[in-house]
């Protein structure tokens, strides 16, 4: 059995606990948050995660996803304060962006009930059946009647809602005018002015009409990919007729009193509200980027580096047990680099460096403190990049306590293309990085306004060590390691300098290690671990994986099971 199984193996074993949970519960009426005259509490942030869809639900059901979504519901209230503050729930560009989607929520709502209403008879049933008897060899009708009710069902609600539309269509005399869609300007919008209040769609009901200053608008809000689809003369119909279609619901909705349900009551202010927080964010974080040619020239060249091409070094490189040894071969290189001998530095390698592969040529290194063979050393990595590329280093010695002496074979500097070239993917960028820097601005800034006031640790019930135990465990079983280590780090926190903290360290750097890959931070707990707890029982396997690790054991060492 290997060191790792092994390691493994006694990890799963000792730290292998049964205990029952019982989870501690937190008031409803808890408040987690505070601003001006208004609060938030745990009922709020609970009934937000029942909203979340399922699959993401989980994430936000942990303690931490819950500090997370707290952060999150505290900034829209924020943002949508200070839309309230600006007037914004009454000016009539809210109305005029919020009337297609309430249309479109009555449309849904009438569609749902339409559906309800519709039933299949038995003839069609039977109809279905006999059509495709091949489908159902050894049933009687009686018995696929059900199956084919639940296959076929879908299609007739279809039909019977295209029915039920042209049945409005006729009944209220609804009628699409094509000459007034030929004298449209679809290139030059501004040039419709004219025009704007001459009708596409007539009906007897005037709701149901529709302008062609309505259609002009809505056309505006299209992206550039919409656009292009309605350049054929069958396309541009179908379009209008789905606007014609969906004001007509619309009518029949209103008429039949859908908009006034609660819960359809309900949809539409959060509608409103997910406008009103659009357009603040975009009054007070995006709309103050300066998105100017002069503006992304020069953040282009502030940040030259990432329009830029990494630049790379590569290197030879002598290595020793002993610094008298490689000081003379360091002499002896020089004076076959004055010679212009490679032939005989090469020799010098092959027979006295401790890593003669490829002529000790590494490369390519990069800006990241990374030398190949070794891993990270920002001293030897410094050194490349502070070096003349002329020059031979003097002796020093590495990350694994080598001494080495280099050179530079190659000097590839960094590549800038050119603005001309990337302007679009510049100002792209630019605007990310500036709305997310204003962003965090203007939340501070509305945080101090309205004097916001967050609670998190309210939401934190300190559990017993074998509850954090037992919910990390369920944690990795399900392969969600982030949340395994939030129950370590949570015992590491409530119960330092006891055997509960010094088996959480260990987990913790266990997972980050054959799970999380993320040896760096590993190697850290690791560490950790062994200078707090020099004689705990997981000692031996702490050192064994640090060993791993950073490749100072060796993979070929058994261990009697």
């Amino acid at each position: 059995m290997t060191r790792k199984m092994t390691t493994i193996l006694l990890v799963v074993a000792y730290l292998a606990i049964a205990v029952f949970v019982h989870a501690a519960k937190i008031s409803e009426d808890t408040v987690i948050a505070e601003f001006e005259n208004e609060n938030i509490l745990v009922k709020d942030l609970n009934e937000r995660i029942e909203n979340i869809p399922a699959m993401y639900r989980q994430k936000y059901n942990t303690p931490e996803g819950k500090v997370k979504l707290l952060d999150m519901l505290c900034t829209e209230e924020l943002f949508y304060l200070e839309a309230i503050n600006e007037g914004l729930d009454k000016d009539s560009e809210l109305n005029m962006r919020l009337i297609p989607q309430l249309k479109m929520l009555n449309n849904e709502e009438l569609k749902k009930i339409i559906t309800k209403e519709f039933e299949i008879t038995d003839k069609q049933l039977n109809d279905y059946y006999i059509e495709h008897i091949e489908e159902y060899p050894a049933q009687t009708f009686e018995e696929a009647k059900d199956l084919i009710k639940l296959k076929v069902r879908p299609v007739f609600v279809r039909e019977y809602l295209v029915q039920f539309i042209e049945k409005l269509l006729a009944e209220h005399n609804v009628k699409v005018n094509e000459e007034v869609i030929a004298k449209i300007d679809f290139e030059e919008l501004e040039n419709n002015s004219e025009i704007l209040e001459e009708k596409l769609v007539t009906a007897d009901k005037e709701d149901i009409s529709l302008t062609v200053g309505y259609f002009v608008s809505y056309y505006e809000n299209l992206r550039d990919q919409g656009r292009i689809s309605l350049k054929s003369e069958e396309e541009l119909l179908n379009f209008i007729n789905s606007l014609r279609d969906v004001n007509m619901m619309n009518s029949e909705a209103i008429a039949r009193g859908i908009d006034k349900q609660e819960d359809v009551i309900v949809k539409a202010e959060q509608f409103k509200h997910s406008m009103l927080l659009r357009m603040i964010y975009n009054i007070k974080v995006v709309e103050p980027i300066d998105t100017s040619d002069e503006a992304a020239k020069k953040y282009y060249e502030n940040n030259i580096e990432e329009f830029s091409s990494r630049p790379f070094r590569k290197i030879q490189e002598f290595t020793f047990e002993d610094k008298k040894v490689a000081n003379d071969i360091r002499k002896k290189v020089k004076k076959a680099l004055k010679k212009k001998d490679e032939e005989m530095i090469n020799q010098l390698i092959k027979d006295n460096s401790l890593t003669p592969a490829r002529n000790g040529v590494l490369g390519n290194i990069y800006k990241n403190n990374i030398i190949p063979g070794i891993g990270k050393d920002e001293e030897y990595s410094k050194r490349i990049w502070d070096m003349n590329p002329k020059k031979v280093s003097p002796v020093f010695t590495n990350a694994k306590g080598v001494y080495v002496f280099f050179r530079i074979l190659e000097d590839n500097v960094a590549i800038s293309e050119p603005f001309e070239d990337i302007i679009a993917d510049i100002k792209s960028k630019m605007q990310r990085e500036l709305s997310k820097e204003n962003f965090e601005n203007v939340k501070a800034e509305l945080s101090e306004k309205y004097d916001l006031k967050q609670y998190p640790e309210r939401l934190i019930v300190k559990l017993d060590a074998e509850e954090y135990f037992n919910n990390a465990e369920t944690a990795q079983k399900a392969k969600r390691y982030d949340d395994a280590i939030y129950y370590y780090d949570q015992i590491i926190k409530y119960y330092p300098q006891t055997p509960e903290e010094y088996k959480a360290l260990f987990m913790k750097a266990f997972l980050y290690a054959e799970e999380l890959k993320d040896n760096q931070k590993a190697v850290t707990i690791f560490e950790q671990l062994l200078n707090n707890y020099p004689e705990g029982e997981l000692h031996n396997s702490a050192r064994f994986m640090l060993d791993e690790i950073t490749d100072n054991g060796s993979d070929d060492i058994k261990f009697e099971d």
